[in-house]
């Protein structure tokens, strides 16, 4: 398990105020900061991408990305077009590698959000270099080879052809050529390496010599470094989740991004003998005290595996009573009978000295952390942490910048934060 033991803390009164519904995600902005800080230790001279995919694994894209960005990230990447222009609003200069997910008939509104765009075949090349003329304006582009994963890509035996017909249209460059590696054997993984170096040792003979050649993820990042080339692109390492191909260097130098989902009780009740709570469609006896939270099925969608693992009340273990409703639970609240309207419960984190996993509900549930991090729902409130301190609030009505200081009512908008020296 991954974790700082970070107790539940509770939140400003302005800050309530504009949760509204007071159930939200904590996430650790200081965790991804050094998270990039040491795989770029750790690979010395090759480049890194941070991969922002499925909204940064749940965690939200926009502030993940100036995290990185701030921790000398190389670059980032994304899977779809409309997040480059939130990643720019929000002060992001580095480069952005957008992945193949377009039509060609879009490359001119590709370029104008000054994206990267990715060529998997001469029908891109030829929208691009179209483009680029009547701009007047040379234009980086990315090739995406498959290598053998049989997705998007030029086929790797076509690969150097195409390479040399994007230089040849004088109008683009050859900035990075990537591939996917999906094997999870050990041969099937130096069959795609064996192919791309060829890609890349011919694309060199003709006198192109991209900066950024990518073969390696999270997958093979910490066990292949053979696999590294020029540059690497992990996601779900940046953010301190663990994979089977990873655990043995993320263990204990990777800090995780994700701190807890809480809530809070919004109604204690007491019972008696004669009147106890229903659990599903029976009743359970021996519960004295118990209380309503505003967190349900909607919020997760990992009914069963929620309820399994129970809460944390002001340090205290407690069960779910009842099955979740869509955004209404019950727990037991017997074994606390200090517990008050308004205490926080931890769903998943730490509460002082107790836990709730992420790792093993998820591994309960048979999922990866960042499929559950990815089902969170979006209209929960984020609230980010940088050094144990919360400093940025992400509501869907509204995103605040260090709304934790003074009078909340007086917080204006902001465009950035202050970012921490790479």
């Amino acid at each position: 398990m991954l974790s700082n033991f970070h107790t539940a803390v509770d939140l400003p009164e302005g800050v309530l105020r504009r949760l509204l519904r007071p159930t939200w995600v904590e996430v650790d902005l200081e965790a991804i900061e050094h998270n990039v800080r040491t795989v770029k230790r750790w690979i010395g001279n090759v480049r890194l991408i941070g991969v922002l995919k499925g909204d940064a694994c749940g965690f939200g894209a926009p502030e993940c990305a100036l995290a990185m960005e701030s921790a000398g990230i190389d670059m980032l990447a994304v899977g779809n077009a409309f997040e480059v222009p939130l990643l720019r609003k929000r002060g992001i200069r580095c480069p952005i590698l957008l992945y193949a997910s377009f039509l060609p008939r879009s490359i001119d509104q590709i370029v104008a959000i000054d994206a990267i765009p990715t060529v998997v075949d001469r029908g891109f090349m030829n929208a691009l270099a179209q483009t680029s003329r009547a701009l007047s304006k040379p234009l980086d582009v990315f090739v995406k080879v498959d290598t053998g994963l049989g997705r998007l890509g030029v086929p790797y035996e076509d690969a150097p052809d195409l390479i040399k017909a994007i230089a040849g249209t004088g109008s683009l460059r050859v900035a990075g050529i990537y591939s996917h590696c999906g094997a999870a054997d050990a041969q099937r993984a130096s069959e795609q390496l064996e192919r791309m170096q060829h890609v890349v040792a011919r694309a060199r003979q003709l006198g192109i010599d991209a900066p950024f050649n990518v073969l390696a993820a999270t997958p093979h990042l910490m066990q292949r470094p053979d696999m590294w080339l020029t540059a690497v692109d992990p996601g779900r390492l940046l953010f301190g989740i663990q994979t089977s191909a990873a655990t043995a260097r993320v263990d204990g130098e990777l800090r995780p991004a994700f701190r807890a989902l809480r809530s809070k009780l919004i109604q204690v009740k007491s019972t008696s003998s004669t009147d106890p709570p229903e659990y599903g469609w029976g009743r359970v006896n021996g519960v004295r005290r118990y209380g309503v939270l505003p967190f349900g099925w909607t919020d997760v969608l990992l009914q069963d595996a929620y309820e399994h693992s129970g809460a944390l009340v002001r340090g205290v273990p407690v069960r779910f009573l009842t099955t979740l409703s869509a955004e209404h639970s019950v727990v037991d609240l017997t074994a606390v009978p200090d517990a008050r309207t308004g205490d926080v419960v931890t769903i998943l984190g730490d509460d002082g000295t107790r836990s709730i996993d992420i790792e093993t509900l998820a591994a309960g549930a048979a999922m990866q952390v960042s499929d559950v991090t990815r089902r969170l729902h979006r209209h929960l409130p984020f609230i980010y942490f940088r050094g144990g301190v919360p400093v940025r609030l992400k509501t869907p009505l509204e995103d605040i910048a260090s709304p934790f200081s003074g009078s909340c009512d007086a917080v204006t908008r902001v465009v950035d934060e202050p970012r921490a020296p790479p």
